[in-house]
């Protein structure tokens, strides 16, 4: 949802990755209808950083308009995006340009939602498995993703690093 002057690149990426069909491009939506999709969402994912002119975002609305929600929430570190989301108490931080942390983190509450649903509001501690240290120790994030998958047991319960209750 939204428009901003990077859409048109974003759409000509998606065209040459092959992924065009699967996304839809909704464009600039009412404030109704950008609460009802968020209202669907498991997850958000806020992938900031500054440009390279200076500009950034500050605390963007939509992040608190997700956490209002109760969606879980991947945002990286960057403006004052730290001063609203607390890593592993209120939603996961991440680097900013850092795609493989932001990759790590999306599948890790991807693979396991009963995590994503234990940040909806309640205190966990930091996630040692979506960490850059799992990165290295895996190889890649699809593979602790897939690790997650073959794991029935880690689908049904919190796992013991993130959703551990202080």
């Amino acid at each position: 949802m939204s428009r901003g002057e990077l859409s048109d690149l974003l759409k000509a990426h998606a065209e040459r990755l092959g992924i065009a069909e699967r996304c839809t491009w909704l464009g600039a939506q009412p404030q109704k209808q950008v609460f009802a999709a968020l209202g669907r969402a498991d997850l958000f994912v806020l992938a900031s950083k500054k440009a390279a002119d200076g500009d950034q975002d500050g605390l963007p609305n939509v992040l608190m308009e997700a956490a209002q929600q109760g969606l879980a929430i991947v945002a990286t570190r960057a403006a004052a995006i730290g001063e609203f989301i607390t890593d592993g108490e209120s939603g996961r931080l991440v680097s900013p340009g850092a795609p493989d942390e932001l990759t790590a983190a999306m599948a890790h509450l991807i693979a396991i939602p009963i995590c994503a649903r234990s940040w909806r509001g309640t205190p966990a501690r930091s996630c040692a498995r979506a960490s850059p240290s799992t990165l290295a120790s895996t190889g890649s994030p699809r593979r602790s993703a897939s690790a997650y998958k073959q794991r029935p047991a880690l689908r049904s319960r919190p796992c013991a690093c993130c959703c551990t209750r202080r």
